[in-house]
């Protein structure tokens, strides 16, 4: 129970980092948030059981492709072109590099609107481990 526990409460990190993407959700994503938190921790390997850890930093690719929404179009249909980004985890800071968007060629709009916005959030999420002491996952001080 106390790793369910701490899948959950590592999930709460991240539905936290993705506060702004939140509104434009349609559906509940939190137990999909929690299942991911709980492949994470299946991977260490170097924990006892029930005190293994949720190191999502050597697994970010498990969040790839996670969608909010089942019945508005994802990001990949709309927008038809390699999106890449660095990040800087010593200043906290990220670079996100979109091609130029042509309608038809490799921007898909599902409307005849004018113009676009692209969102795009920023968030840290810290890894968390289990606390012997306090008898919970917590993150490093």
């Amino acid at each position: 129970m106390s790793e369910f526990g701490g899948c959950s409460h590592h999930g709460s990190y991240v539905r936290m980092a993705m506060l702004q993407l939140r509104r434009l959700s349609d559906y509940n994503f939190g137990s999909d948030i929690n299942s991911i938190m709980r492949q994470v921790q299946l991977r260490d390997g170097s924990s006892e059981w029930g005190r293994r850890s949720i190191t999502l930093s050597e697994h970010t690719r498990m969040l790839e492709g996670f969608s909010t929404t089942y019945k508005a179009p994802s990001f990949d249909s709309i927008v038809r072109t390699p999106v890449y980004y660095t990040m800087d985890r010593a200043s906290r800071s990220a670079r996100i590099e979109i091609p130029e968007l042509m309608r038809d060629i490799n921007y898909f709009p599902q409307n005849n609107h004018a113009m676009f916005r692209l969102t795009v959030t920023l968030g840290i999420v810290p890894d968390v481990t289990f606390d012997v002491a306090a008898k919970e996952y917590l993150p490093p001080a």
